[in-house]
């Protein structure tokens, strides 16, 4: 904690993304909860999962634009204002909404706003407070608090559900919402005001403006032109692993607990991922070309015949090495330009946030005709991610090597 202690505002913006994560976990299970018991469906919880996803990649491109726009500080407050009018109305309305699909899923699409919009303000002004290295660290702590939260989250959420009425769920999820603002308040953040025409007329014109801006940051730039391909590729992977793969291993073995445990066994590789990027997160390109391999090799030997407890730690595994690809995306946006960042970071999830439901539907598929030839198509996208890093010199040897300083 050394890298934090010497920066305040940076500690509480922390632990307001850490409450604020709470208070998301807590909105989106308790309501994906509600609507699978109550209609006993799983499909209506996928529609509300997928269309969230979805309007996410819309919502990337945007929230930028408007994290550029105007004072960070406040947008964050803005988000979690705007959660808390959202949860009391689910409260208030709560039998009327949860008996309406559409209606649920438009309140989770508009608390999906708050959550680009605290996301996008937040990662903006935490890069603004730090350095690369700091900055780094910085990202690999709240990793590590999110996939903690991942996991404990559903847990508590069941507790909560068993042994408190609905009315107190929400009292609890709007308390999360207020404490993260708080934290927020403390921050001395001191915004420099852009000299920005807003005028009614031409808002249109301006967003198409900065839409064209951030593209041909992308477009002009060689690195930032590998980066989006590398993790536009790269995300064919992410989205069918994590989400699909495992149901391929517990239907084969008309096993649920098998979905749960390699569920389980992806986070904790990540967790420990992510605590070898805390302390070695500066080795910017080493670490990708580690994760790259030992992505490919997991599912290399996922080919061969393996038993429970080896399928759990290639899980693991794979979990460990997806998680130190980290680095790469933390001094990524360390490097866009301050004026433009946030605008340039949502182009850039706008693009690669598509590649995961293609990789979902062709994962899917190949694995349908054939497993072996579904694991050497997962092997050969981290390969391919490889080879596209040793070939960009401005990525090839990334290396943070002090404050303000790389290789």
């Amino acid at each position: 904690m050394n890298y934090l202690n010497r920066n305040r505002n940076l500690i509480l913006l922390l632990l307001s993304s850490i409450i604020n994560k709470f208070g998301d976990v807590f909105f989106d299970l308790f309501i994906i909860w509600e609507i699978t018991i109550r209609y006993n469906n799983i499909m209506d919880a996928v529609y509300l999962l997928s269309g969230s996803i979805l309007f996410r990649a819309v919502l990337a491109m945007f929230s930028g634009i408007i994290a550029d726009r105007f004072d960070k500080k406040k947008l964050i407050l803005f988000a979690n204002l705007s959660s808390i009018i959202i949860i009391l109305s689910f409260a208030f309305g709560f039998n009327y909404y949860i008996s309406n699909v559409n209606v649920c899923l438009l309140l989770i699409l508009a608390n999906n706003v708050n959550n680009e919009i605290f996301y996008r303000s937040s990662l903006a002004m935490g890069a603004e407070f730090s350095d690369k290295l700091t900055f780094i660290r910085f990202q690999s702590m709240i990793g590590i608090a999110n996939k903690i939260i991942d996991v404990i989250g559903s847990a508590i959420i069941g507790l909560l559900i068993a042994l408190i009425p609905y009315s107190a769920i929400f009292l609890l999820d709007v308390l999360t919402f207020i404490c993260s603002s708080l934290f927020v308040m403390q921050i001395h953040y001191v915004y420099q005001k852009r000299n920005i025409t807003m005028h009614r007329k031409h808002i249109f014109q301006s967003v198409i403006a900065d839409v064209k801006t951030a593209m041909n940051y992308i477009y002009k730039k060689k690195y930032f032109r590998y980066f989006t391909l590398i993790m536009f590729i790269l995300n064919l992977a992410y989205g069918f692993i994590p989400n699909i793969l495992p149901l391929v291993f517990s239907a084969e073995n008309n096993n649920s607990m098998t979905f749960g445990i390699i569920k389980s066994a992806i986070t904790l590789g990540s967790l420990l991922g992510l605590l070898l990027v805390a302390k070695c997160g500066n080795k910017v390109s080493r670490l990708f070309k580690i994760s790259m391999i030992g992505c490919a090799m997991c599912m290399i030997f996922m080919i061969l015949p393996v038993n429970t407890f080896l399928l759990v730690f290639l899980f693991l595994s794979y979990g460990f090495f997806d998680a130190i690809t980290q680095p790469l995306f933390s001094y990524t946006i360390s490097s866009i330009d301050k004026e433009i960042r946030s605008r340039v970071l949502g182009g850039i999830d706008t693009i690669i946030l598509l590649s995961p439901s293609i990789g979902m539907f062709m994962g899917t598929v190949i694995m349908q005709v054939n497993h072996w030839l579904g694991f050497i198509y997962l092997a050969v996208i981290f390969i391919l991610a490889f080879l596209l890093m040793c070939l960009n010199d401005d990525l090839n040897q990334l290396e943070v090597k002090d404050a303000g300083s790389h290789k």
